[in-house]
């Protein structure tokens, strides 16, 4: 049987997240413990599209919800202070889809912004964390965070009446490969979420990712001893020149190197999901 996305809407006490989904078939033997992945900026759940597929012919049940201020998700009414703001609203959401329950787990799966999110959430609700894995992760010092910030902080598609935001967009999005439909369809993305593009940026450039990252403890063994964490990253990512800080913090985690660029979990699908279902299914 043919594997097929859903689409659904949750609501939130501060408005209505969009997701997609995916049970496995009735046929396909099913695993345990679910996956959930969270987009990056300034792209949507869409972004996940191949590998929810492939995940779910495996048998894993799969979620992944748009962030507010991307895709189909609600705009937030005043500007998010932190990423904890992202983190409340999204386990909200994982509370009404049942994922989130004595004696529950999920594997988290998280991409750059994602990424930064994935990394907080394991350190708040180790409990209910079995693994987690940060493709393209943004640790750097704080100096590299307010350097990168003041690039990236920019409304450069900001709606204009003469359109020259949308051109603007085209040519950001050069980058995401030669397939002519998927650059359509992170420029329809990007287009859609340039407030919110700003709104996380302001969040995950100020957020502690370094120290974050060196307190994720999934075994209760202590820094360094359990693992359950998994990173990747594409050497034509904008992240990768910081990569090399991963492996020197800790010496527990499965350090892989992907495809891609910026945009691996579709343009690298197939070599992403082999690389996290090997470490995953190894726990």
């Amino acid at each position: 049987m043919a594997v097929s996305i859903k689409k659904a809407y949750f609501d939130t006490l501060s408005g209505q997240i969009h997701y997609r989904y995916v049970i496995p078939a009735t046929d396909t033997p099913k695993k345990e413990i679910p996956c959930v992945f969270l987009h990056m900026s300034a792209t949507s759940s869409q972004h996940y599209e191949k590998m929810l597929v492939l995940y779910a012919e495996r048998g894993y049940s799969v979620w992944a919800p748009d962030m507010p201020g991307f895709g189909n998700s609600y705009d937030p009414e005043t500007k998010p202070e932190s990423t904890r703001w992202y983190i409340d609203v999204f386990w909200e959401f994982f509370e009404g889809m049942g994922l989130v329950a004595p004696g529950k787990k999920f594997h988290v799966f998280g991409h750059h912004s994602g990424a930064a999110l994935a990394c907080e959430m394991a350190v708040i609700y180790p409990e209910y964390i079995e693994s987690v894995c940060l493709a393209g992760p943004a640790i750097m010092t704080r100096d590299q965070q307010l350097n990168m910030f003041a690039k990236l902080n920019k409304p450069f598609n900001e709606p204009k009446v003469d359109g020259s935001h949308l051109l603007a967009t085209w040519n950001f999005i050069k980058s995401s490969g030669e397939d002519l439909a998927y650059r359509h369809q992170e420029v329809l993305a990007h287009i859609r979420a340039w407030k919110g593009r700003l709104e996380i940026y302001s969040c995950v450039f100020n957020q502690y990712f370094w120290g974050l990252f060196e307190s994720i403890d999934l075994s209760g063994m202590g820094k360094g001893k359990g693992g359950r964490i998994m990173t990747m990253c594409a050497r034509d990512d904008v992240l990768w020149d910081y990569y090399h800080y991963v492996g020197e913090l800790r010496n527990d985690v499965k350090i892989v190197e992907c495809q891609g660029g910026n945009y691996s979990p579709w343009r690298d699908a197939h070599n992403v999901s082999k690389m996290h279902w090997n470490f995953i299914e190894e726990l």
